[in-house]
């Protein structure tokens, strides 16, 4: 059987420096969020949204944060993730950089403590 890679899109921040709502905002047509979404299908079996209720889109799954870890950063998002969805791996993309205002890349790939 094959790796499983779960795709995950943190998309719970407030954008206040962004000034809008990052994950809608449109770029080339599209929403932030739906670009992310499109490279993370592409190698993903499942794409997860971790953010607020107006971002429910073409996700596979949509989820928000638990009452006791909202606002407690990206971390909070991935944790919620890895415990709603069983992969071995969790490629992940957060919005927060999607602006090209940061040279950085923070795209990160989780790998899970579980046995193949």
């Amino acid at each position: 059987m094959g790796t499983k890679l779960a795709g995950i899109v943190l998309a719970g921040g407030k954008s206040r420096r962004f000034g809008n709502d990052k994950a809608l905002y449109m770029f080339n047509n599209r929403t932030f969020l739906d670009h992310a979404l499109h490279h993370l299908k592409a190698v993903s079996y499942v794409t997860a949204v971790i953010g607020r209720a107006n971002h429910r889109n073409e996700a596979s799954l949509f989820l928000e944060d638990e009452e006791v870890y909202r606002e407690k950063g990206p971390l909070a998002g991935l944790y919620t993730a890895m415990k709603e969805v069983q992969a071995d791996w969790y490629p992940s993309y957060c919005l927060r950089y999607a602006s090209g205002r940061s040279r950085d890349s923070h795209s990160i790939t989780f790998k899970s403590k579980t046995k193949s």
